[in-house]
């Protein structure tokens, strides 16, 4: 039988490969609990590394393709100096749809 043939347990094994999982997650969940100190921390750099980038997607309510999608970046060295460069692609609006200054 192949995998897109219908067999009449495959539901049901289905449902109780779901639920064992659920539960098995459930049960590392609580046997291996994380301490604030083990949680990695963030800090915001952006300003101080001088990068004021404000994302523009164009959007006015259409939601045609490039509304819908999120900005692009790179990080790559570019003139080889050994540092990452940041390449940050944005958008702007569309004609007729001015909403605000591009950060270009």
């Amino acid at each position: 039988m192949t995998p897109f043939e219908n067999d009449r347990g495959g539901s049901a094994r289905a449902g109780r490969s779901v639920l064992l999982g659920l539960f098995l997650w459930s049960v590392f969940a609580v046997v291996v609990p994380v301490k604030a100190g083990d949680l990695p921390r963030f800090v915001d750099m952006t300003g101080l590394a001088g990068i004021r980038f404000i994302h523009n997607n164009g959007a006015f309510g259409k939601k045609y393709l490039p509304e819908t999608l999120g900005p692009g970046c790179a990080f790559i060295d570019f003139d080889n100096d050994g540092w990452p460069d940041i390449l940050l692609v944005n958008g702007k609006d569309w004609p007729g749809h001015r909403r605000r200054a591009s950060t270009l």
